[in-house]
């Protein structure tokens, strides 16, 4: 398996880089008390059926906090995310063949099984997303890798979450969702090059968000079906994070369900431009794991 060379592995820094950039929300319109938000991700524009009718609004300087400084008191029960560590470090080539992308798999379902102490751990998803040298400007045409995602937003719904598990487990889904414990769905977020600078990832901390007055469902429509997400309002009273400088042997993991939790649903986040990124920053390439965790 690879190391990626470009992201230090053993650096001990403490010291906190908090940024202040620019987020984006979805635009509170009446049009939504009516309609439910939509975005067709598929096929050529229908003139007379637009691709999508979510109107994003910015929300600039937002104070976006590091959280290294603070990785020792940061609680996935508490803020909806923490830091794990893996020994398994893939390219985003590698990601594309069977064995390296089974052991970095492994690596992560290590881990997390260790910190959460969780009977079973399994991935049951993932994504790779490849930014392109002119993100975020339009270039006419189709991106053709998955792009980071500037507008905050939460990854799926509870309905979605067991149409996901099932699709996932087939005739097991039951015992995760009605005869565990307790479940959680979990997304394990890191950078695959370059200095992890180059458009970072966001988190709301937990305890700031209400998903009754926050959130709005909506539709992502794909060729052969549709899933449900959130996307979110901007509230002052929200507090974000991120990790600076995410180091190849660091993974990020944020909530997307927790059926014990008091707020089941998923933390909003999305991607931000770090001004601390050289003007020539390596166009970022991540990957994305849903990792599910159940409890007897």
């Amino acid at each position: 398996m690879t190391q990626i060379q470009a992201i230090p592995v053993n650096t001990k820094a403490t010291t906190a880089r908090n940024v202040y950039s620019s987020l984006y929300f979805l635009e509170e319109a009446d049009l939504y008390k009516s309609e439910k938000p939509y975005l067709i991700a598929f096929g050529p524009e229908d003139h007379e059926c637009p691709t999508t009718n979510i109107v994003a609004k910015e929300a600039a300087d937002v104070l976006i906090r590091d959280i290294r400084p603070q990785l020792d008191t940061i609680s996935f029960d508490v803020n909806g995310f923490t830091v794990t560590h893996v020994d398994s470090f893939p390219s985003i080539a590698e990601m594309q063949e069977t064995t390296p992308r089974k052991s970095y798999f492994a690596s992560v379902e290590q881990a997390m099984k260790k910190d959460f102490g969780a009977d079973r751990v399994q991935v049951i998803g993932h994504l790779l997303r490849k930014r392109d040298a002119m993100f975020p400007f339009a270039t006419g045409e189709a991106y053709k890798h998955h792009q980071p995602i500037r507008i905050v937003h939460v990854d799926w719904t509870p309905r979605s979450i067991r149409d996901k598990i099932a699709a996932a487990l087939g005739d097991r889904a039951s015992q995760v969702l009605d005869k565990s414990t307790r479940n959680i769905l979990a997304s394990a977020w890191k950078p695959l090059n370059g200095t992890g600078r180059d458009w970072p990832l966001a988190l709301c901390d937990a305890t700031t968000f209400d998903p009754q007055n926050d959130l709005e469902p909506s539709d992502i429509v794909k060729a052969h079906g549709q899933e449900e997400k959130c996307q979110v309002y901007e509230r002052e009273r929200y507090r974000w994070h991120f990790l600076s400088d995410q180091r190849a042997d660091e993974v990020l993991l944020f909530r997307a369900y927790d059926s014990k939790a008091a707020v089941h649903e998923g933390i909003p986040h999305g991607s931000f431009y770090d001004p601390a990124a050289a003007e020539n920053e390596v166009p970022r390439e991540s990957i994305e794991l849903h990792v599910l965790m159940w409890w007897k």
